[in-house]
């Protein structure tokens, strides 16, 4: 399990994430993609270098580490 429910609680034998993206949509290719509902969706799918931890901070996604250039 990847977290661990306070004692007591039990979730359903169905766990189900349902997202309304508006559109369908046409390619997952994000060079052939425009719009938000599509960017959502290949956002959701695909992870980058890095991402938002939730505080806004930016944390390591596929990415190990990195650094910034003086330049």
């Amino acid at each position: 399990m990847a977290v661990q429910l306070p004692s007591g609680v039990t979730l359903a034998a169905t766990q189900r994430l349902i997202i309304n993206v508006g559109a369908e949509v046409q390619s997952l290719d994000p060079h052939k993609s425009a719009g938000m509902s599509k960017a959502n969706v290949i956002r959701d799918c695909l992870e980058g270098l890095v991402n938002f931890g939730i505080d806004g901070q930016v944390v390591p996604g596929v990415a190990q580490r990195w650094q910034a250039s003086a330049d």
